[in-house]
């Protein structure tokens, strides 16, 4: 449940860095998933789904797409600095890693290699870049202390958590909003 609480956190606390909404977050199972975190629409014309639609996003709406791109990849990089933590060597718990962050890499390259025109180089090259950025964002003081406290509010709920009362607890570490 800590994994699968911080992976979470990683992905909310990632929402509200770029200023992003967080509609829901749980750790409840649903539909065979671990766990969620709902976010609101981020780009104009153009939701989540759509960018394993295969459309090429205009060079306009980049930026705001990899802010979209760390989202989803601020929950498989939470998780891996929590088992760093607790002194678990990631590579050798692969298998429990790719249970649970598997889907948001995947999707995460299927975005870039549509965006890169199937360039696989260049496309797992931006997703390294992408994770370093998102890596050195959550592992600032003020952001892990902050996911730290949403993980363990997570951990203890007996319910989904009203997204205000988690994004109040990252706040509180000195996160400004």
């Amino acid at each position: 449940m800590d994994l699968v609480a911080h992976h979470e956190a990683g992905h909310a606390v990632t929402c509200w860095i770029h200023g992003f909404e967080v509609a829901e977050i749980s750790t409840v199972v649903i539909d065979n998933s671990a766990a969620r975190v709902k976010t609101e629409s981020t780009l104009t014309g153009l939701d989540h789904h759509d960018f394993g639609r295969g459309r090429v996003i205009p060079p306009e709406r980049w930026s705001r797409c990899e802010k979209m791109i760390q989202v989803a990849v601020g929950g498989p990089v939470a998780q891996r600095i929590r088992m760093m933590e607790r002194g678990l060597d990631p590579a050798a718990h692969a298998e429990a890693f790719r249970l649970t962050a598997s889907d948001d890499l995947e999707e995460v390259r299927r975005i870039l290699y549509v965006q890169y025109l199937e360039d696989v180089e260049r496309a797992n090259s931006e997703l390294e870049r992408l994770i370093r950025e998102t890596e050195a964002l959550l592992w600032e003081d003020a952001n892990w202390v902050g996911l730290r406290r949403v993980a363990e509010r997570l951990k203890t709920a007996e319910r989904d958590w009203l997204v205000a009362e988690l994004e109040a607890l990252f706040r509180s570490s000195g996160n400004g909003g």
